[in-house]
């Protein structure tokens, strides 16, 4: 909350300075300043939009000593890239399924398969998958 304040107080100093004193830097600055912000709050918004992701397990059950194998896709059904996409599997295995970070082009779609080994025994739980972006 205080550096959202910070920013704020920033900007608007900024903006106060540029209107007092007439400096073209300063108004350079001021529209650099909305054209950022206005950018990455488009990007962000429109990050996770027209977004499909799925996991598929080779085996609802496994011993002790077997590989699992998870086969991720994601696929971006826009006609926007995504330039930065993290994807993650929270599990309680005693190996965590490992994550990506990622760029999808326009309709696009990306797949790969992790293997863990199954060292304990014991019913484990695997979350649904995270994707964050921005």
């Amino acid at each position: 909350m205080l550096r959202r304040l910070q920013f704020l107080a920033l900007a608007i100093s900024l903006v106060v300075a540029a209107f007092s004193t007439g400096a073209d830097f300063l108004f350079f600055l001021v529209y650099l300043g909305i054209l950022v912000v206005g950018g990455a709050y488009v990007l962000t918004r429109f990050g996770m939009a027209d977004l499909e992701a799925g996991y598929i397990l080779d085996r609802p059950h496994a011993q002790v000593g077997d590989t699992l194998r998870a086969t991720y896709t994601v696929r971006n059904t826009s006609r926007l890239p995504k330039p930065w996409l993290e994807v993650h599997n929270p599990t309680g295995l005693p190996v965590p399924l490992p994550g990506r970070a990622l760029a999808l082009g326009s309709r696009s779609e990306r797949s790969w398969v992790a293997r863990v080994p199954l060292t304990r025994r014991g019913p484990f739980r695997i979350e649904p998958m995270i994707i964050r972006t921005g």
